[in-house]
């Protein structure tokens, strides 16, 4: 198991950057309100806490 994720990842760490990529691209153009409750800022609390 541990070897076919690892063959698995090795052979898509492109795509894997890519879409972390986009997914904080998202957050940032979006301001995180789409994650998290209208009330979080992502200013003055970028993690939700």
């Amino acid at each position: 198991m541990e070897d076919t994720l690892r063959a698995f990842f090795s052979q898509h760490v492109e795509l894997f950057f890519v879409a972390m990529g986009l997914f904080f691209m998202a957050s940032a153009w979006f301001d995180w309100d789409w994650m998290f409750a209208p009330p979080y800022n992502s200013i003055k609390n970028p993690v939700g806490f």
